[in-house]
């Protein structure tokens, strides 16, 4: 930093900011550039100019994001909160059980549409699983994961018209082994599980 400049708030908000808008570019490029900007500087404004005349030099060179993109540095990433994934992780869950399918297809929507998720992430967030929670609720209570009762009547061994009859026979049906049991339990956490790992995983927004 050249010491003519030093002290003068203008110029200190200005080098702050041109600094903060050319981080992305390679350091020797980065550095090069802040030296010929503190050069231009040095040359256009003495000790003893006025403020008036500071910015005016300022005003000439332009913004420091306007500098940066000049120079080739995309622009800074913004620094707004994740609404927009946050929402999509609320519908991809919630949406898709009180909208089966169609709230599912809505949150993938907003899921492929951010830019705070990888590829591999939104691929996750869509596969696991297709349809959505709601559809994996509806397909076990369609197929019975409580599990249901079929009985038989039993005849009595030995004729006897004054024995009472005997209780009938029932055996259980349906999705009642605990394996399968396990496997509901997964279905029904995976796509939770991915929503908080994604809830977890929102970053910056990547410059497009």
């Amino acid at each position: 930093m050249s010491t003519n400049l030093s002290g003068l708030p203008e110029v200190e908000d200005f080098r702050s900011r041109l600094r903060l808008a050319v981080s992305s570019l390679p350091r020797h490029q980065r550095d090069q550039l802040l030296e010929q900007i503190d050069a231009h500087l040095d040359e256009a404004v003495s000790g003893s100019s006025s403020d008036v005349e500071v910015r005016q030099v300022l005003d000439q060179l332009g913004t420091p994001e306007a500098i940066a993109a000049a120079a080739g540095s995309p622009p800074a990433a913004s620094s707004r909160p994740p609404y927009h994934e946050f929402i999509a992780l609320v519908v991809l869950t919630v949406g898709s059980i009180l909208v089966p399918i169609l709230g599912w297809v809505v949150g993938v929507v907003l899921v492929w549409t951010s830019n705070r998720w990888s590829l591999a992430q939104k691929w996750l967030g869509t596969l696991v699983w297709p349809g959505g929670l709601g559809l994996v609720l509806v397909a076990l209570l369609s197929y019975g994961v409580s599990g249901s009762q079929v009985c038989h009547s039993r005849p009595l061994t030995v004729p006897d018209p004054s024995a009472k009859p005997l209780p009938p026979s029932c055996s259980a049906s349906g999705l009642l082994g605990w394996p399968l049991q396990v496997l509901a339990i997964l279905l029904i956490l995976a796509p939770v599980a991915v929503a908080l790992y994604l809830g977890l995983r929102i970053r910056k927004p990547q410059s497009v």
